[in-house]
């Protein structure tokens, strides 16, 4: 009986390992751990700042495919800068297409920076994209509103005052902002 046993199993055993095992392509993971793309990103921002930064931290990432967006904040000469930065994954490596920065203005209740393009990829899409943060602790909601009069809802919390909101497909600008607060009035208005 045990030699028989035996030779079921070897016979299992020799079956299993003679047959074809179909491989998987190898796929490229196309992430990036958040500590190298503030490297990544910090880089890039000293060198167009022709400084070193003591402080540089991501505050929102949004992907879309093979594209990634990021809104950001540094600190040069002791005050606030805010930044919007494109990248996209070409040739197995991220690559920045475009850094936009600007010094904060801390005294607006909702910052709003936006900018448009083309995205770098093979299939060429247009993408709008407008970032900020909210100073106003009473704004619990931002509401945008595009020029084909699409309408967008980001909600706020007491630990989540910054946005960022990527329109695919669209580079229709941001034609008013609001700040709604708990009660939903509008407390916060500015258009273009």
């Amino acid at each position: 009986m045990k030699l028989i046993k035996w030779g079921i199993l070897s016979l299992f055993l020799l079956a299993v390992s003679c047959s074809t095992i179909e491989k998987q392509p190898f796929k490229i993971e196309k992430r990036m751990e958040e500590n190298e793309l503030t490297l990544l990103l910090k880089q890039d921002v000293e060198k167009s700042q022709g400084v070193i930064l003591a402080e540089f931290e991501p505050q929102e990432i949004k992907r879309e495919g093979e594209d990634v967006f990021v809104y950001f904040f540094f600190t040069k000469d002791n005050q606030l800068h805010e930044g919007l930065s494109y990248l996209t994954f070409k040739d197995n490596a991220w690559k920045i297409i475009r850094t936009e920065t600007a010094l904060s203005l801390t005294d607006m209740e909702i910052t709003n920076f936006q900018i448009g393009g083309e995205t770098a990829g093979n299939a060429k899409k247009p993408y709008f994209v407008m970032a900020g943060y909210c100073t106003n602790d009473k704004i619990n909601e931002i509401r945008m509103t595009d020029f084909r009069n699409d309408l967008f809802h980001l909600k706020l919390d007491k630990d989540k005052r910054t946005f960022l909101q990527v329109n695919m497909n669209s580079t229709v600008g941001i034609k008013e902002v609001q700040g709604i607060d708990a009660d939903g009035k509008v407390i916060y208005r500015r258009g273009w």
